[in-house]
């Protein structure tokens, strides 16, 4: 978060094949194993941030343009948007347990960059950092998904292993199949 608009070397716009599809590409080619390893979770990382997106949620017409003209807090929470429905979708088609995970504010490198934007950078450099978590607490979210026996299916956790956190588009199962076949599509001749 924080990078100007720029695409991936495939083409995509960099926060959702950064976020989204790189990610969906790694549950694709491990899936035919996962399907067959009992007690298989996989867990994806989304944020807060999908809460910001915009009236339409994601916005497919511009998941492939470095010049759109959806702002730049809007392109990062439609990527994390992305995540969380990606994994309800796979809850539901995949036969292992997927869910998603909120780490919380973590002071991480990732308000660092300037975007430009004079309001993004004041909230970069003087309002996260007061705000966010250190690593170590940053975690606790990750390590509990990963090691807790009670963990539902398509679930959506906040820090820590807390539900009841969707809202909004995060809710929206009609999207969260569109992107689901957008993925695939998107997908469909990359292999190892």
């Amino acid at each position: 978060m924080g990078a100007p608009a720029a695409l991936t070397k495939d083409g995509y716009e960099m926060h959702i094949g950064t976020n989204h599809l790189g990610h969906a590409l790694l549950l694709k080619l491990l899936k035919p194993v996962l399907e067959k390893t009992p007690d298989t979770r996989v867990i994806h990382l989304s944020s807060a941030g999908f809460r910001h997106v915009g009236p339409k949620g994601i916005e497919f017409d511009t998941l492939k343009s470095a010049t759109s003209t959806t702002a730049l807090p809007l392109r990062y929470a439609q990527s994390k948007l992305a995540c969380l429905l990606y994994a309800r979708e796979a809850a539901k088609r995949c036969g292992f347990t997927n869910i998603t995970i909120n780490p919380g504010e973590v002071q991480t490198e990732l308000f660092t960059r300037e975007a430009g934007d004079e309001l993004m950078k004041y909230l970069q450099t003087e309002v996260a950092p007061g705000m966010a978590i250190p690593i170590n607490e940053g975690v606790k979210n990750h390590l509990w998904a990963a090691t807790c026996p009670d963990i539902e299916n398509g679930e959506f956790y906040e820090p820590v292993g807390k539900t009841g956190g969707l809202e909004g588009h995060g809710l929206d199962d009609e999207m969260a199949r569109k992107l689901w076949d957008w993925t695939e599509e998107q997908l469909k001749n990359q292999a190892l």
